[in-house]
């Protein structure tokens, strides 16, 4: 997994722990008690996914070994969260979401057919603590001691795809505006935003925040399509953050001449995944600069 499919597999399984955390309610009730005024569930378990996966790039460069106790209570010095219990299922989530899509695959000898690939899977009704693997040619299972106790060679390897959030907007081949020394004009709820062809979605995201009086310390994000939280869609956008200066952004990368915008074409942008401030956004076409 290159760094940018890493970066954006991380921002994606947030959204899946927060969804199965809040419905099992391990961990969604912990924040409701001790976060929910610092900062959203999607920050406090992003906060945690992104320290474990610095020490798995640590321990794969030759750095220190931390596994168990010994990863929790680094996490927890850094993140201020005390509970080990929840950055512990935050990290068995993570883990959980890999394995469902086949983003964990381990080279290791199926000790039926031979096949030389292993899935990770969770356990059915085996708890949320257990795993196994599947075969990826038989489909057999096994225990994960059965195939942990084999030869040295067992590797694990990460698999990501990393969609375009703009391919398949306009199906219908409508003519769209790339003009780089255009006026782009926006309508946002019932206000006209007009950028510059060489701004970006990061200014955009500057400019709705100013006009709305919105906290530049939550997370947002546009989805270029018609459905908030479609992952597919989804371009993150840089924020003032009161815990990292320097958190991945994505929308200051999308000048507004490069979306490929069609007159009338509608998508969305979200403010603060706590308070979910919405907004409809309508491109209504260009003028020429003055």
């Amino acid at each position: 997994m290159n760094n940018n499919e890493a970066e954006k597999y991380l921002w994606d399984v947030t959204d899946y722990i927060v969804k199965r955390a809040t419905a099992e309610g391990s961990i969604a009730a912990y924040y409701e008690q001790n976060f929910s005024k610092e900062m959203s569930l999607r920050e406090l378990i992003f906060k945690i996914v992104d320290l474990h996966t610095e020490i798995l790039d640590n321990e794969e460069n030759g750095g220190d070994f931390l596994y168990g106790d010994e990863e929790f209570a680094y996490i927890s010095e850094k993140t201020g969260i005390p509970s080990t219990e929840v950055i512990e299922l935050a990290i068995w989530f993570y883990t959980c979401d890999m394995m469902g899509d086949d983003r964990v695959t381990w080279i290791a000898d199926c000790p039926d057919c031979g096949h030389g690939e292993l899935y990770e899977r969770e356990v059915d009704g085996g708890g949320i603590y257990e795993s196994c693997f599947e075969c990826v040619n038989c489909g057999k299972k096994y225990p994960f001691e059965v195939i942990l106790n084999e030869p040295d060679n067992i590797l694990p390897l990460f698999k990501c795809v990393d969609p375009d959030p703009l391919e398949g907007l306009n199906p219908d081949n409508l003519p769209t505006y790339t003009d780089r020394e255009a006026i782009y004009r926006f309508r946002v709820s019932r206000k006209v935003i007009e950028l510059d062809g060489d701004d970006t979605l990061a200014d955009l995201s500057r400019e709705i925040q100013s006009m709305y009086d919105l906290s530049e310390e939550r997370l947002s994000s546009f989805y270029m399509g018609k459905k908030y939280f479609e992952l597919e869609r989804e371009i993150r956008c840089p924020r003032l953050s009161p815990f990292d200066d320097d958190e991945p952004s994505t929308a200051g990368n999308y000048e507004i001449c490069s979306l490929n915008l069609y007159e009338n074409q509608k998508f969305l942008y979200l403010n603060d995944f706590m308070r979910e401030n919405r907004f409809n956004i309508r491109f209504i076409g260009t003028r020429e600069r003055s």
